[in-house]
């Protein structure tokens, strides 16, 4: 089976969760919410989630809602849910926002994981 580029886009994201996660005990101030890394991993996620909005908007054989793929980049949380409904019907754009969600729980136990990794090997 053939993985969509949208597909392999958001395997790479999750896999920057991963990555930082095991990084984050190596950089100066481990734990920090706002480090150079974390600013880093925002912007290596703008681009990403930029680029998946308008492979997922080409592999359904439609143009993305103007300002929408932006929103999502810049604000994911808020932006993917507007990309989602601003191009599918009401209930596809549910069913895709719910996914989306059970995405976020997926990377941020993917960062988590990692962080554990990563403290073994500081610790």
């Amino acid at each position: 089976m053939k993985m969509t580029r949208a597909t392999i886009l958001l395997l790479v994201l999750a896999a920057t969760f991963l990555i930082g996660g095991i990084l984050e005990p190596f950089l100066p101030h481990p734990g920090q919410p706002f480090n150079e890394a974390s600013a880093i991993h925002s912007f290596v996620i703008a681009v990403l989630v930029f680029a998946w909005c308008k492979a997922h908007a080409a592999q359904r054989n439609t143009a993305p809602p103007s300002g929408s793929v932006l929103v999502a980049a810049i604000l994911p949380p808020i932006g993917v849910p507007l990309y989602f409904f601003r191009s599918m019907p009401w209930r596809q754009a549910s069913i895709a926002t719910l996914k989306a969600i059970g995405y976020l729980f997926v990377v941020a136990a993917l960062f988590q994981g990692g962080y554990y990794v990563g403290y073994q090997f500081v610790a």
